[in-house]
C-alpha cells in the first residue's frame, strides 16, 4: 500500500484540469509487422503490397509512414482548483488541443514485430490554441508506451483493432506559455504548474477500412492537469485496479470495467455508512455530504479548496481519461457507451 497525503495529489486527476475530445491519426506501417519481412534472402516484392483476401502481403497499410497526429480536438470542459467549472465566458472553452505547427509529426513505433501492445509515441508536441491557431501553450510530450489495451466496443460494434481501446499517460515538459489574458483557467494552470503538466489520452474506434474517409484515424479524449516535480511521469501514485478477464476473449474484462487507477484517502476514516453517497469531484473521493459552489472564481491567486465533510470512510475512486466525472467504487456504475460519458454516478 502506498501512502500519499491527499494535498499532494496532482496529475491529470487533479481538480484543476481540462478535458478535450476529437480524433487522432496514426498512419502506422504494417510491412514491418512480420519478422519474415526482415530476411533479405527470402524477401518478396509482394510484401510491399496491400493484403488481399488470399494473401497477407504487407498487411492492411504497407504504405504507412508511422505519423501520429491530433485532428480537430476541442476543449470540452475545464475546472478550477476548487472543483468549480470555468465560466462560460472563459476563452478556454473555445480553444483547441493540437500537435505541432513547426515540426514533423510525431511517430508511433512498436517495440518489435512480435510485441505490438506497447506502441510508443515519439516526438509529439502538444499545443493549446485559439480559433486563429495562435499557441497559448505548447509542451513536449515525453515518449510513452500505450497501456490497458482492451476490446472496449462490445456487442454489435467493430471487432479487432477497430473495437479496441487504449491509453497513453505522460507529462508535458519544456512548456512555452503565450498570451493568457483571455483565460482565467490558463492563468491559474500556469500559476500552479508553470514547468510541467500531466496528460492522459484515451483512444478507441480506430479505422482500418481502406476505402473509408476515416482510414487510419480514431476517437481520442484526453485530460490535462498539473504535474508535481516529484510525480511519476507515466502513472498515478496510488493503486492499480486490475480487471478479472473473461475466459471467452483476450483482454475482455469479466465485469465490463477495464483496468483503472485509484487513490485511497485515509484521512477520511473508514466508510461504514450505508446511506446514499455521491461522487465527489476530486482526486480522492470521500463519502461527501457537501457540494462545491456553482460560481467560477474570478482571476487571481489560486483558490484554496475547503475539505468537504466526511460521513465516515474512505472511498476508492477510479477515473477514465477524458471524462469530467469520478467513480466512487461502491456507488458508481460503468456506462459502456461514448468515451465522453464513460462513467456515470
Amino acid at each position: 500500500m502506498i501512502h500519499v497525503q491527499p494535498e499532494s495529489f496532482m496529475s491529470y486527476l487533479d481538480r484543476l484540469r481540462l478535458h478535450f475530445a476529437g480524433r487522432f491519426q496514426a498512419t502506422m506501417s504494417t510491412v514491418n509487422n512480420d519478422p519474415r519481412h526482415f530476411d533479405n534472402a527470402s524477401f518478396k516484392l509482394e510484401y510491399q503490397l496491400r493484403q488481399t483476401d488470399e494473401d497477407a502481403n504487407g498487411g492492411w497499410n504497407p504504405d504507412g509512414n508511422g505519423a501520429w497526429r491530433l485532428v480537430g480536438c476541442r476543449v470540452t470542459s475545464a475546472f478550477h482548483a476548487d472543483g468549480t467549472a470555468v465560466a462560460l465566458s472563459d476563452a478556454i472553452l473555445q480553444m483547441f488541443v493540437a500537435d505541432s505547427d513547426r515540426k514533423a509529426p510525431a511517430k508511433i513505433v512498436d517495440l518489435d514485430p512480435q510485441q505490438q501492445f506497447v506502441s510508443t509515441l515519439f516526438g509529439l508536441e502538444i499545443r493549446i490554441t485559439d480559433q486563429a491557431g495562435n499557441s497559448l501553450l505548447r509542451g513536449r510530450f515525453e515518449p510513452a508506451a500505450c497501456d490497458d489495451i482492451w476490446p472496449r466496443i462490445q456487442g454489435s460494434g467493430p471487432s479487432g483493432d477497430g473495437g479496441a481501446g487504449a491509453i497513453w499517460q505522460s507529462v508535458l515538459t519544456e512548456l512555452a506559455w503565450g498570451d493568457l489574458s483571455e483565460s482565467c483557467f490558463l492563468q491559474e494552470l500556469r500559476a500552479v504548474a508553470p514547468d510541467r503538466l500531466s496528460i492522459k489520452l484515451n483512444v478507441d474506434r480506430y479505422s482500418m477500412e481502406f476505402q473509408s474517409d476515416l482510414f487510419c484515424t480514431g476517437r481520442v479524449v484526453g485530460t490535462l492537469g498539473p504535474a508535481h516535480p516529484d510525480e511519476p511521469a507515466h502513472l498515478v501514485i496510488g493503486r492499480q485496479f486490475l480487471a478479472q478477464f473473461s475466459a471467452s476473449g483476450s483482454f475482455l474484462p469479466a465485469g465490463k470495467i477495464n483496468n483503472c487507477v485509484g487513490v485511497l484517502d485515509e484521512a477520511a476514516g473508514s466508510c461504514g455508512s450505508t446511506s446514499e453517497t455521491r461522487c465527489r469531484p476530486r482526486t480522492s473521493v470521500t463519502c461527501s455530504t457537501t457540494s462545491a459552489p456553482s460560481r467560477a472564481p474570478a482571476c487571481g491567486p489560486t483558490p484554496t479548496a475547503t475539505p468537504s465533510a466526511s460521513r465516515s470512510a474512505a472511498s476508492i475512486i477510479a477515473f477514465q481519461a477524458g471524462t469530467s466525472r469520478r467513480l466512487a467504487w461502491s456507488n458508481c456504475r460503468p456506462n459502456v457507451g461514448s468515451p465522453r460519458t464513460s462513467w456515470r454516478s
